[in-house]
């Protein structure tokens, strides 16, 4: 689970799902109160990531077919200049490699105040784009193949040091364990405050269409 765009500048305060069609099973929304979570998560893993926050690294590769996107798609561009201005403004540093591949990074906050009521809120998410998000087979290849430098998405600690898996087991434990889970129904609208609320998906089986608004 997680607060969508959270590593972005500018995350999007309000998100909206409706449920077009429901899943045959499985498929839910589950959803977690962050304030809820910022009280619960066991307090030295909580320190640390609002003491450093969190380093989001990504890798895309360039003309060679790699795994995921090309920059070019992901930016919708081909032009260099327009990436780089697109990086800048939204304060994400970057490195091209000498096989034409694009590495980002940025540094964002693991904790935050609720713009409103002050409130203090988890914030971030780390545990989705971390390694360990990947089952273990998958994750031994992916490390094998790329090495963790250049690894499609990975996280950190801001100031670069691992965010480790006690501490993400930690961190999901109590996702898990506040979790609110309900069956979608067709024509549900969910409407959430994107700080306050993090939401993930359950697997599922059957169509399923969940259309999605943030503003």
């Amino acid at each position: 689970m997680h607060n969508e765009l959270s590593y972005t500048k500018s995350p999007p305060p309000r998100i909206v799902f409706h449920c077009h069609l429901a899943a045959e099973t499985g498929g839910e929304t589950p959803i977690v109160d962050c304030r809820k979570l910022y009280r619960e998560i066991p307090a030295e893993i909580l320190a640390k990531f609002e003491e450093r926050g969190v380093r989001y690294v990504k890798n895309m590769h360039g003309q060679e077919r790699g795994i995921g996107k090309s920059w070019m798609d992901y930016f919708e561009t081909s032009d260099r200049d327009q990436v780089e201005a697109y990086l800048k403004d939204n304060d994400i540093e970057f490195e091209w490699t000498a096989d034409g591949n694009l590495r980002t990074w940025s540094i964002r906050p693991g904790t935050l105040a609720h713009p409103v009521t002050g409130e203090m809120l988890w914030f971030n998410q780390a545990d989705l784009w971390h390694i360990t998000n990947v089952n273990e087979r998958n994750r031994a290849q992916l490390l094998q193949r790329f090495g963790e430098e250049n690894l499609p998405t990975h996280a950190y600690y801001g100031d670069g040091s691992p965010i480790t898996d006690e501490d993400l087991s930690g961190v999901r434990k109590t996702l898990w364990e506040t979790a609110v889970i309900f069956p979608w129904q067709q024509g549900d609208v969910l409407a959430l405050h994107n700080f306050s609320v993090a939401h993930g998906r359950m697997p599922y089986a059957g169509p399923r269409k969940i259309l999605v608004a943030m503003g």
